[in-house]
């Protein structure tokens, strides 16, 4: 029971159904789950422990402001994983996979034109995912899940554009170029780039409204 109260609760987090700084209505979600106070009590503790939640005795818990440093360690973290990552995929992911990929992220492209993201961030998710786990290495694929519930959390708390979107998808065709080319060397590069650019744009979206 706690370990499904801390899920609902994580993503009600990460998807900013309760927002930053925000209390959180420990009543509410009682009688909206159906549940005992235990479970929540072990749930808003781990998510305490995770960086999600603060709980201040005698007030509450409230929903945490992303910290700016933290912030940058994750993308710095990311940053060392993913072009690792890149280098020992890069003959280990079929050609159907990154044809598939590469014309998921065309139509991804259409999508932002019409003021649509939801396939621009099934596409991110999906690239990233596919070289981490092509690189076989579990330590890298533990690293990334570890990190990956604040990378969501901080994607979506940044504001969305079509400029954004768009750059960003420019670099997820160039990875996928090279990555077809199985130039190592450039796709690891491009990888390093494109996760510096995410990191400095993330900052300077929710820099003036959430960051601690």
């Amino acid at each position: 029971m706690t370990d499904q109260v801390f899920d609902i609760l994580k993503n009600k987090i990460i998807n900013v159904e309760i927002a930053p700084g925000e209390k959180i209505d420990f009543e509410k979600l009682q009688n909206d789950l159906g549940i005992s106070k235990t479970p929540l009590k072990e749930a808003l503790q781990k998510l305490e422990f995770e960086g999600f939640v603060y709980i201040k005795p005698r007030s509450g818990s409230y929903v945490l402001k992303p910290n700016k440093n933290k912030l940058i360690q994750i993308y710095d973290l990311r940053e060392a994983v993913e072009w690792k990552a890149i280098q020992l995929a890069i003959n280990n992911i079929s050609k159907d996979e990154l044809n598939n990929l590469q014309k998921a992220v065309h139509e991804a492209d259409m999508e932002i034109e019409e003021g649509r993201f939801d396939q621009f961030f099934e596409t991110d998710v999906e690239l990233h995912k596919l070289i981490c786990n092509q690189s076989a290495n579990e330590y890298i694929i533990r690293t990334k899940e570890m990190i990956d519930s604040h990378v969501h959390w901080y994607r979506i708390l940044g504001a969305t554009s079509k400029s954004r979107a768009y750059k960003s998808s420019k670099r997820h065709k160039e990875i996928l170029d090279a990555v077809i080319a199985q130039d190592t060397q450039l796709a690891s590069e491009l990888m390093s780039i494109h996760i510096q650019e995410v990191k400095e744009a993330t900052l300077e979206d929710i820099d003036e409204y959430y960051l601690s």
